[in-house]
Formats: structure tokens, C-alpha cells, sequence
């Protein structure tokens, strides 16, 4: 399959088989030894080189123990042309973000709630980042 056939929707699917492998802890040889194929085919079906068909994704769903489903969530569709328009699967960073969530106890996560609802409000409101100080919050000026 050439790069110019491959679509959005390959590419949204690649990503997020990237994150849910990664999320559970699966390495690409581990998952290709689950499905019978080889570690470069995970490779290349994680960064849209070639697509995945369905009974591959069906086995790889299987093997991860996933809903086929979950490969496709938060990929809308356009009702007028019925074109899948993915939105920007999680970057990796965010999906360790998410597992490091994930980890911590409710009250860790109601302060991290906290913390993330302090640093973005002020980009919300003025549409700027705050300046990279290298601190962690707002620095009040010594006037």
C-alpha cells in the first residue's frame, strides 16, 4: 500500500493502537508475538506506513483485551459527506499524563484538578502562556 492511499482514519487508528498499547504496559514484540505477525508490522501500523485490515485490528482488539470500538472513539463524522474527520488523538506525553493520573489517589487527583485548572485559566482568559520562569506558578513581582 503506497503513503498517498493511506487516510486520516489510518492514521487515527495507528495512534491510538500506540497509546493503548503503551498504556497497558505492552511492548510492539510482545503484542506481534500475540497476533502472529512481526514486531516491524506493529511498527508500521502505529505510524501510518500501512494500514491495518480489520481482522488484524479484530485480533490485535482481542489480544488487548479491547472493545474493537475503542480504536474508533473520538473520531466524528461529518454527516453531509460521511467522512471520518478524526480530532487530535492524546500525544504520548498526554497519554502518560493520563496513566500517571490514572495511579494516584482521589485526593491527589483533586489536586492536580486544582493545579491544571490554575495554570489554564489565565491562557483561557488572555489567549497567552504565562512566561517559562521555570516555576511551577505565577511568580509575584518584588514592587
Amino acid at each position: 500500500m503506497t503513503p498517498c492511499s493511506m487516510t486520516n482514519v489510518d492514521f487515527f487508528i495507528g495512534r491510538r493502537l500506540r497509546q493503548f498499547r503503551w498504556l497497558n504496559g505492552v511492548s510492539q514484540s510482545d503484542l506481534a508475538r500475540r497476533v502472529c505477525t512481526e514486531t516491524a508490522q506493529i511498527e508500521a501500523y502505529e505510524s501510518g506506513k500501512i494500514r491495518v485490515s480489520a481482522a488484524r485490528l479484530l485480533q490485535i482488539a482481542q489480544a488487548m483485551d479491547l472493545p474493537l470500538s475503542a480504536f474508533f472513539e473520538g473520531m466524528p463524522v461529518l454527516p453531509e459527506s460521511g467522512h471520518a474527520v478524526p480530532r487530535q488523538a492524546p500525544s504520548t506525553g498526554e497519554a502518560r499524563m493520563l496513566l500517571h493520573f490514572s495511579q494516584m489517589s482521589d485526593q491527589q487527583q483533586a489536586a492536580m484538578q486544582n493545579m491544571s485548572q490554575a495554570i489554564a485559566e489565565p491562557v483561557a482568559q488572555t489567549g497567552t502562556a504565562l512566561p517559562d520562569t521555570g516555576a511551577f506558578w505565577r511568580q509575584e513581582s518584588a514592587t
